[in-house]
């Protein structure tokens, strides 16, 4: 054969060979189709947009919701409410995974419990549907008949899918209270009788708006967040006519949470009287969200009753250590100016040891009031420091002394604070170390590039 025949007959066999590969690249091979064989459905978990089933002549509805940012579920019928996402996600799971251990076309579907079925569940997955008949359960085994039409093929399968269905309706609703995310609680609004405590977020912290002005504190907003969006349902309470809801002390409501979301969401939660009455054994406080009454296990009435006081800051600066890169300190003595380079500090430009200025720098945002007073501090002050972390400014004040205790002021906040005398000594003795502090000699290799010695002249 000619070199040119053997030449044709390759480049065919090789461009058969690639548009086999090329037709069957994305086909399953035979372990998979086999796989996809044994199962009763076939479709893709993350397409599933609706799931409903009827059992016991009560028909659920989940749906999905596309708007949210992950997967979410709402329960449209018989009621109206948050689902459990985790337990629709197991149901879809343990729907995807059923496997046939035996398939018969011949039944008498009302023989095999499916006349009618035990359930009747169908899917919309990706515009596609899909439809599970449940019949009976086998006698001395965990197997229980299916079949994907009234009239077959009928398929034996482990009975572990009907513990997902096999729940009252109510039970698909969430237990988690709060629906939307810690990040984004952009403002509070907390009310108890004619007090009312709003909340705002400005930036990363957040600012008490009313009864006055002024910064929140940190920890206590925090440790409030976290109790909010960790809220549980103990138990839900159903088919409660509004006139019934005085019994719950919901009628008014003996206090109230507003929150409003970054992404525009208003949420409210209504808090009454402690569960089971004065005398009742029941724990938790009664509470209505969106129209649902549920028991609460956690009431959040110790927060909603803190005084004014405990939501504002004592701290004197709002600054972390690492973050402050210039600190200008003046008082009686001078000023000094000590500016953070790589590990070490400088002072009025020499270099110093590290220890003295992260001492000062802890003892002045360490600081924190024994209490608190609104409006402004007048006189000058004893002593100023400026913070500055390069984007941001904060200048401190002191003032002087009444009854050992100093008033103190800090730049965007009109609140005088009040500061132990103590903590004042420990900053001033602070910074007198600061001040004795030797300055170190310069490492070489900061004071220029380093000279290479000329080489010794040779000998004649």
């Amino acid at each position: 054969m000619r070199p040119r025949t053997l030449l044709i007959l390759f480049l065919a066999v090789a461009g058969l060979a690639s548009f086999v590969w090329f037709i069957e690249r994305d086909l399953p091979g035979s372990e998979e189709r086999a796989e996809q064989a044994r199962k009763v459905l076939s479709f893709d978990l993350d397409r599933v947009v609706e799931l409903s089933y009827t059992r016991g002549g009560e028909q659920v509805v989940l749906v999905r919701d596309a708007a949210a940012e992950n997967p979410s579920w709402n329960l449209t019928a018989p009621m109206k409410a948050r689902a459990d996402s985790a337990a629709v996600e197991r149901l879809i799971g343990a729907l995807a995974e059923l496997e046939k251990e035996r398939t018969f076309v011949d039944g008498d579907p009302s023989e095999l419990g499916l006349a009618p079925p035990r359930a009747d569940l169908s899917f919309e997955a990706g515009g596609a549907t899909g439809r599970l008949l449940v019949g009976g359960e086998i006698p001395a085994a965990d197997s229980m008949i299916v079949a994907t039409a009234e009239t077959g093929p009928f398929h034996v399968v482990a009975k572990s899918l009907w513990d997902e269905l096999d729940r009252d309706a109510g039970d698909w609703r969430s237990r988690d209270v709060f629906p939307g995310e810690r990040d984004k609680i952009a403002r509070l609004i907390l009310q108890r009788g004619d007090e009312r405590l709003i909340l705002a977020r400005r930036g990363d912290d957040f600012f008490v708006e009313s009864p006055l002005v002024d910064r929140a504190d940190e920890g206590t907003v925090s440790r409030f967040l976290d109790a909010l969006v960790g809220l549980e349902v103990g138990d839900f309470v159903d088919g409660v006519e509004e006139p019934l809801a005085a019994t719950y002390g919901l009628a008014p409501a003996a206090a109230s949470l507003e929150v409003i979301t970054a992404d525009g969401m208003a949420w409210h939660l209504d808090l009454g009287l402690a569960a089971g009455g004065p005398e009742g054994d029941e724990e938790g406080i009664y509470a209505r969200a969106g129209g649902q009454i549920y028991i609460l296990a956690d009431s959040l009435g110790e927060d909603l009753a803190r005084p004014l006081e405990e939501w504002r800051s004592l701290a004197w600066s709002t600054l972390q250590v690492y973050e402050i890169d210039r600190l200008e300190i003046s008082d009686a003595a001078g000023t000094v100016v000590l500016e953070r380079e790589g590990a070490d500090w400088r002072r009025d430009g020499g270099r110093v040891e590290y220890s003295p200025v992260s001492d000062l720098l802890y003892a002045i945002v360490g600081t924190k009031a024994e209490a608190l007073d609104a409006g402004e501090q007048g006189g000058d002050p004893l002593l100023t420091a400026t913070l500055n972390t390069g984007e941001q400014e904060q200048i401190l004040r002191l003032f002087a002394p009444t009854a050992d205790r100093h008033p103190a002021t800090v730049s965007g906040r009109s609140t005088v604070l009040w500061l132990g005398g103590d903590r004042v000594r420990a900053i001033v003795a602070k910074l007198a170390a600061v001040r004795a502090a030797e300055v170190l000699a310069e490492d070489p290799a900061e004071d220029g590039p380093e000279v290479e010695p000329e080489p010794a002249a040779a000998s004649e």
